[in-house]
């Protein structure tokens, strides 16, 4: 494994359950430097040099653990267009794809409540071997691991779906279950009738426009698989008190096919449990220790 081939420091870990329809409650385990790289995390101690803390929103607090989600979120498939894997994410999500509506700025914009926002705040701190006390200090952090699955029988195809957009303020990072581009325009069956939509118009008349609808935004979407960036530093903390803020954005993505086709199966798709899993470390010599 590749975690006996360094010194893992902390390890960002979140297991959160998004559903179609269902609820989400997760939490974030940071754990503190550890000289001896077991698969167990029992006994971790603070002296051997240096820990990541994350805060703790709900009691005030830099901690090991910390919870996110209150148990009522709900994932809906949204759009936010084309976007290369390391861009910025678009203001503005789309949903609800309206038959005859080729643009994407034509249907609803996406609410908020569609899509999950998180908001993680992580510090680095170095023991001051003088003072005894913990300092901030830099660190660049590694991505060790990236889980995105579907954790209901006979829904696997869903994880396909799931998009995982990390903003650390200046950079950012988008992330799919296998990392492939896609389209995020094209023919649609939208009004069900098995073919796909045309201009239309009145059958009857002479004016009636067979021509086939290309709905979207005439983009492709990029992302970054889950292995792409392993053991590459995915952001930097700086010294400061307050670290770094990364804003982490989840959503289902419409335009991905699901068994070849970007309109889902209700019964194949729906109430869907999703679990999203990241650890990331620094290496050693942030605190000071040798390679």
């Amino acid at each position: 494994m590749k975690i006996n081939k360094k010194l893992l420091i902390p390890v960002f870990a979140t297991a959160m359950g998004l559903s179609l329809i269902g609820g989400v409650s997760g939490a974030v385990a940071w754990y503190q430097y550890n000289t001896k790289v077991s698969a167990s995390w029992m006994g971790v101690t603070t002296s051997d040099g240096g820990v990541l803390q994350i805060w703790d929103e709900t009691n005030s607090k830099w901690v090991r653990d910390a919870a996110f989600g209150n148990g009522t979120e709900e994932l809906h498939p949204v759009t936010f267009g084309g976007m290369a894997a390391n861009a910025a994410l678009p203001n503005k999500a789309y949903k609800h794809p309206e038959a005859g509506v080729e643009a994407m700025t034509n249907w609803d914009e996406a609410t908020g409540d569609e899509y999950v926002v998180l908001t993680v705040k992580v510090r680095a701190q170095k023991l001051n071997s003088t003072s005894g006390e913990y300092e901030p200090c830099e660190a660049d952090v590694k991505l060790e691991e990236m889980i995105i699955n579907s954790a209901t029988t006979g829904k696997t195809d869903v994880a396909d779906a799931v998009r995982i957009h990390i903003n650390d303020g200046t950079n950012n990072k988008l992330f799919s279950k296998t990392g492939t581009t896609i389209n995020t325009h094209g023919a649609l069956d939208l009004d069900m009738d098995g073919d796909p939509d045309v201009v239309g118009g009145y059958k009857a008349f002479d004016t009636y426009d067979d021509t086939p609808l290309d709905y979207g935004d005439d983009g492709t979407q990029a992302s970054n698989s889950i292995t792409a960036l392993e053991d590459q530093v995915l952001f930097h903390v700086p010294a400061t008190e307050n670290g770094i803020s990364l804003i982490i954005t989840i959503w289902l993505e419409g335009w991905q096919p699901l068994r070849g086709s970007a309109i889902w199966d209700a019964t194949k798709d729906s109430g869907a449990n999703i679990q999203f899993g990241m650890k990331l470390y620094t290496d050693k010599t942030t605190f000071g220790l040798e390679a």
